[in-house]
């Protein structure tokens, strides 16, 4: 209604309850007006009683919005089962989609397992995850998770692996994980090389930035600032960037007695890096400074960039 629009939610709500008294109206009529009512609810953060008004109406050509609406108050309240069943619903009504969301809301049921130690049922959420939708990196994350926590390991690197054959951009978000585990198969350093030939063929053939940050650190804790040096450096060659001109120089001033000169380079080449380095939601231009599922700002899904 114009109330609500005009930001004037209280008179708005009024206008449709007093409506809604009068007797002379016809159920669509009814039903038109409960729809405004449960929109100026919603509008106005009283999720309850717009909920019960969108339940209400099932009347064809209220449902799918009713249902959509729904699905947005579950996804605030963050009632995740509900959002699952709304979702459901509407994309059977629809026609439209909702893989990716309803594998999300899977993945936010398995959380909240993890966060109370359920292992067993977080699992089978994230199952249910990928059979909604096979792609979902998330889920094989999270799966992954669970299992370096509870000492496989190699499960966890397993899992983690599907990733390349899911959507193999989010790579990076697994890769220094995917160091610890590798690292933890092995006594010695066989199994931390091991995860650094499994880096370096993902860097060859993906040239994910956040892979070779894994692989810059690792080679430098394990392999000194000469060997990261020459990393950054042949790939500044293979593919020039500000963030691995910045790791090579940071490498050189350990070894070069020019420390400060080097130091004052690589000053400028941060500066010049600036907030490049933070993640960019692509429906409502959210910064962030580390990745995010669920957009803070808009609460899209998988909006933000797999790297910064």
């Amino acid at each position: 209604s114009l109330f609500r629009r005009t930001g004037e939610t209280d008179r708005a709500i009024h206008l449709h309850l007093n409506l809604l008294e009068k007797k002379e109206l016809t159920e669509s009529q009814k039903n038109a007006v409960k729809a405004e009512l449960a929109q100026d609810y919603l509008k106005a953060g009283l999720f309850d009683r717009a909920e019960e008004l969108f339940k209400s109406l099932d009347d064809t050509r209220y449902r799918q919005p009713a249902l959509r609406s729904l699905l947005e108050i579950y996804v605030r309240e963050r009632e995740w089962v509900q959002a699952i069943e709304s979702a459901t619903e509407l994309e059977r009504l629809s026609g439209i989609p909702f893989r990716k969301e309803i594998a999300q809301y899977y993945c936010e049921l398995a959380m909240n397992d993890l966060i109370a130690q359920n292992y067993d049922s977080a699992k089978q959420f994230l199952t249910q995850a990928l059979d909604a939708n096979k792609n979902c990196v998330r889920a094989n994350v999270l799966l992954g998770d669970i299992e370096a926590s509870l000492g496989d390991h190699l499960a966890a690197i397993a899992h983690w692996k599907r990733i390349e054959f899911q959507q193999p951009e989010y790579l990076g978000l697994i890769a220094h994980k995917m160091l610890k585990s590798y690292a933890a198969t092995q006594t010695g350093s066989d199994g931390l090389k091991a995860g650094l030939s499994q880096l370096n063929q993902y860097l060859e053939t993906y040239q994910l930035p956040s892979i070779m940050d894994a692989l810059y650190e690792a080679t430098l804790a394990e392999e000194g600032a000469e060997s990261a040096a020459k990393l950054a450096r042949n790939e500044l060659i293979r593919k020039p960037n500000l963030k691995t001109l910045d790791q090579l120089l940071q490498a050189r001033a350990m070894v070069n007695d020019n420390q400060q000169d080097i130091q004052l380079m690589q000053q400028t080449v941060r500066n010049a890096i600036g907030d490049r380095a933070a993640y960019h939601c692509n429906q409502c231009g959210f910064r962030a400074e580390k990745y995010h599922w669920q957009c803070p700002a808009c609460n899209a899904w998988e909006s933000l960039p797999s790297e910064p």
